[in-house]
């Protein structure tokens, strides 16, 4: 907390109240010669912490916390006196701390305001591990008639004056995670609407400051509110500063959606109106003047270094009609001026397209009968229409399983593999993968009529699952870490070579064998994780036999002394395996992974054409399955 002091003391030259060391604020200094009202602003940064934890990257966050607040202040007319920032974390990062509060001294600096407290807590058991919350307070000063907005002299023709954002601002970053993890991206490659910056940087920077050129305005009396483009997005500003019987007419074309925007829309299929109640496109403040005063208030503002733009007027709002209109948004927003075309709403170009969101994969997860299972995560994930997939079916030879019950409600088929008598006593039994070497298990496929234990449990589960694939249509398997893949015999996964991917519940190739997180307990490692691989035909029968092949993908889950099979599963399926799925599923789906003959063995490699990557060898290094 020493190494905050100086920050802190540094936002405190230009401030009127508060002294040097002090820790309070004398607001009789500012009040010398008539009344004050005093009025409050909090906010947190939300999701976009998220972000900037991806990154690695947290010099603008506490920027953006204090624009929250002063800007808020600014708008009611209000100077910001002062900042009390709180940075709640499962562990301290130090070095992450530091560069938080810089950030929020910054802002302090720019908004003119004094950080007078910065608090610090480790809330383990409270805050999820690797999780934050970054909360800010602020406090500004206005005299009673400034208070804004001054809706008694708002009317019908009054111009609607914007200031440009500096990018994202802190809005919409939940919708924007859940779209770069569909469209299978990571934060640290290019961005793809601008090579010369990776994705994290584009969608990182800081968000401007208004107070100074809001307050140039509202000292003039030329002011007569200030809508902060913040929370509920450019079609929920107004909420709180227009009268009931005006509304806000804006013109979609009075200025440039941001290039990143235009992607986001693109690949999310993100809907005008949908794009403006949750980001701040393109706008950072909207002012409201009068008419005969634009002039002016354009030169003041051009004074402050702002680049205003007239986006629009206030018009007369009819019954149950929208506070915020948008004129012509479906045609404008989407005017790329690179390519020369405009992108009709909803639907995009289809050259401009993913392929893969045009026809998408139709994937089937095998679940088994835990409780905690990751199969919510993947179907959240293919509900995005940037996913690659759809998710056709989850099946399950348990009709109890509970990932039977998460597909049903949300609306996904869900089907009971052998009717469920798979799981009758007796039908698996120890020995069912104990193969006698020189046994052929698919030849034996129906040899026993009466359905018992042996080879002709995993031929018969491994024929009613190829049955239930077919009438899906299924074009991608997905088996998830509580089911045997054992059970798939090695004519099922000849057939189905390359659609068939595996979850296991630990860092292959360590503990690949049944019960991975009791193995992983018993062995006293600090760390484990999941695997995403393909699955492949066995090079060998009998026991210790495995179908792991070429991995796609792996997430860590530290392990804690006090974790039992129960915690330290549900930690693996909440931290690990609900961020590995989805995204594994996409990077198939897409084209971005395939499994490649390469050799003697598989490797990983990449395809235009989902079929074309299960049959030809393109790139990959060498590996053969367990």
């Amino acid at each position: 907390m020493a190494s905050f002091k100086p920050l802190a003391r540094k936002t405190r030259a230009g401030s009127s109240c508060v002294t040097t060391d002090a820790k309070a604020c004398d607001i009789g200094s500012v009040m010398q010669g008539g009344r004050h009202s005093l009025l409050s602003s909090t906010a947190n940064v939300g999701t976009k912490m998220v972000v900037a934890k991806k990154c690695d990257r947290f010099d603008t966050v506490g920027i953006d916390l204090v624009a929250l607040c002063a800007n808020h202040l600014a708008a009611r007319g209000a100077e910001p006196l002062f900042f009390n920032e709180h940075l709640s974390t499962e562990k301290l990062d130090a070095h992450q701390a530091m560069e938080l509060v810089k950030g929020v001294a910054d802002g302090c600096v720019e908004a003119g305001c004094a950080l007078i407290d910065t608090g610090v807590s480790e809330l383990p058991g409270i805050i999820a591990p690797g999780g934050s919350d970054f909360v800010g307070f602020a406090v500004g000063a206005v005299e009673p008639e400034a208070v804004l907005p001054n809706v008694s002299a708002m009317k019908g023709g009054d111009v609607l004056i914007a200031l440009p954002a500096s990018g994202m601002h802190s809005n919409g970053f939940a919708l924007i995670r859940c779209i770069i993890r569909a469209a299978g991206l990571e934060y640290s490659q290019a961005a793809p609407f601008d090579p010369t910056r990776s994705l994290g940087d584009a969608l990182l920077p800081a968000s401007r400051i208004y107070v100074k050129p809001v307050l140039s305005v509202a000292r003039e009396g030329l002011l007569l509110g200030a809508a902060q483009v913040a929370s509920g997005g450019l079609a929920r500003c107004f909420d709180e500063v227009l009268p009931s019987h005006l509304a806000a007419h804006l013109r979609g074309d009075a200025w440039e959606l941001p290039v990143a925007l235009r992607w986001l829309a693109a690949v999310g299929k993100i809907r005008s109106r949908e794009l403006s109640s949750t980001f701040n496109c393109g706008l950072g403040m909207v002012l409201v003047v009068a008419q005969e005063s634009v002039d002016r208030v354009m030169h003041l503002l051009r004074d402050q270094r702002e680049e205003p733009v007239v986006v629009g007027e206030l018009v007369a709002r009819a019954q149950g009609a929208q506070r915020v209109e948008i004129e012509g948004a479906d045609g404008a927003w989407l005017m790329l001026p690179e390519l020369g075309v405009s992108l009709p709403f909803p639907e995009v170009l289809s050259s401009l397209q993913d392929p893969w969101t045009v026809s998408r994969m139709r994937v089937v997860v095998l679940a088994g009968p835990e409780d905690v299972t990751s199969v919510q995560a993947l179907v959240q994930a293919t509900s995005l229409p940037a996913s690659a997939a759809v998710l056709a079916a989850v099946v399950s030879a348990d009709p109890n399983s509970h990932a039977l019950r998460v597909a049903r409600s949300a609306g996904v088929a869900s089907q009971v593999l052998g009717d469920g008598r798979f799981t009758e006593a007796g039908f698996f039994c120890d020995g069912l993968d104990d193969l006698d070497a020189g046994s052929n298990p698919d030849s034996a496929a129906g040899a026993d009529s009466g359905g018992g234990p042996g080879i002709n449990a995993s031929a018969d589960f491994s024929a009613q699952l190829d049955h239930a694939m077919e009438s899906l249509q299924a074009e991608l398997l997905v088996v998830l870490d509580d089911v045997d893949p054992s059970l798939l015999t090695r004519s099922f996964l000849t057939t189905h070579e390359g659609r068939v991917a595996v979850l296991h519940a630990s860092l292959l190739p360590s503990f690949p064998g049944a019960l991975p997180v009791e193995a992983a307990l018993r062995s006293g490692v600090c760390i484990t994780g999941c695997t995403m691989c393909f699955a492949v035909p066995p090079v060998s029968l009998g026991p210790g036999r495995f179908c792991y092949g070429p991995q796609i993908l792996q997430e860590t889950c530290r392990i804690t002394g006090a974790d039992t099979a129960a915690t330290l599963r549900a930690r693996l399926v909440s931290q690990c395996e609900s961020y590995v799925l989805p995204r594994a599923v996409q990077l198939i789906a897409s084209g971005s992974v395939a499994l490649q003959l390469d050799g003697g063995g598989y490797g990983l490699g990449r395809s235009d054409s989902f079929t074309e990557a299960a049959s030809e060898g393109l790139l990959g290094t060498s590996h053969k399955a367990v």
